[in-house]
């Protein structure tokens, strides 16, 4: 591939960037939307120049599974917490959900106790 080609593809799809950054930074307000639009910028360069036409993937959707892949990156890369405290306080937000709409009293100690 040539760099004038490579350099067009890459501008001809930095609005797919912005547009699942956009979409990600609507998820996740607290991150900077620039941060995510660099991060998914660098994924789209690196499906690029992975690009092969012969074996029969649209470099649409290529780029799109390295961009969102490279913004989700950025995101684990900079969060504190852990992978298993994230998916314990989903799943301690999920069982609080399920008791307020049951209209049961919650309270510290019956959270703790449970699994």
């Amino acid at each position: 591939m040539t760099t004038s080609l490579r350099e067009e593809l890459i501008v001809s799809h930095l609005p797919q960037v912005e547009l699942l950054a956009r979409r990600l930074h609507h998820r996740c307000p607290q991150v900077e939307l620039e941060d995510l639009i660099s991060a998914g910028t660098i994924g789209l360069i690196q499906a690029v120049d992975r690009f092969d036409p012969k074996r029969n993937v649209k470099l649409n959707t290529l780029a799109e599974h390295r961009i969102s892949g490279a913004m989700l990156d950025y995101l684990r890369r900079i969060d504190p917490l852990s992978r298993d405290v994230r998916r314990f306080q989903k799943q301690r937000d999920a069982i609080l959900a399920d008791l307020l709409a049951a209209g049961e009293a919650v309270s510290h100690v019956r959270v703790a106790q449970m699994p």
